[in-house]
């Protein structure tokens, strides 16, 4: 199939919208989604003025530093791993740039609720524990560094012979100044323990319906 540089979004393709983005269906590609990035809503402030990624970057420094820990993992695995959804390349919209990565669908075809909506619905089985504690050791395993590594940013699909999936679908990169995860196997160690520790915990509160507490970076 032939992809057009550039694609127009309408409002009846929006499936979800965060604090920094928009997600499309791609009006081309079935399983293939859109990631717009959305204006800048301040001036840029000093620590744009310190920072030479969101210098160079601008509003779309979110999309180059997630590629970049796509690209990292890929080069340490020589495959892409299996809780990491494809990355497709960037395109033009009439909404501005957009990054377009893989669809995970859920059972029914749609797009796949996310593990914290999941444990809501259906509830949390040892199975699900232990598919939880395998999605860890995979992004442990690949040294994937998530500064937002959250039962939100998990969502669970469907593989195609119809199994379930976890898949890291957002937070992807270091989100600090100075990247020593990325570049420390000892820190990124220690800092994983903690990232798997407060994943687990958030897990069981949300299978107990209690109220989520904010996350240590």
């Amino acid at each position: 199939m032939q992809l057009n540089r550039s694609v127009t979004l309408e409002e009846t393709g929006l499936l979800a919208q965060g604090s920094g983005r928009w997600v499309y269906q791609h009006p081309e590609v079935e399983n293939a989604l859109i990631k717009v990035m959305k204006p800048r809503r301040k001036p840029p402030g000093l620590s744009h003025r310190l920072r030479p990624i969101k210098r160079r970057f601008g509003e779309v420094r979110t999309a180059y530093k997630e590629y970049e820990e796509y690209l990292a993992a890929l080069a340490r695995c020589g495959t892409l791993p299996d809780v990491l959804p494809a990355m497709w390349g960037f395109v033009e919209t009439n909404l501005g740039i957009g990054m377009v990565v893989e669809k995970i669908s859920g059972p029914e075809g749609g797009v796949a609720p996310s593990l914290h909506r999941y444990i809501e619905a259906v509830g949390l089985g040892e199975d699900l524990v232990a598919q939880c504690a395998a999605l860890l050791d995979a992004l442990e395993a690949a040294r994937v560094v998530a500064f937002d590594l959250t039962p939100r940013n998990v969502v669970v699909g469907v593989d195609q012979a119809g199994a379930r999936r976890l898949v890291l679908v957002d937070g992807l990169s270091e989100n600090t100044l100075f990247r020593v995860k990325s570049f420390s196997e000892r820190a990124y160690t220690r800092w994983f323990a903690g990232k798997r520790a407060e994943f687990m915990e958030e897990v069981g509160r949300i299978s107990r319906g209690e109220s989520a507490v904010v996350p240590r970076t």
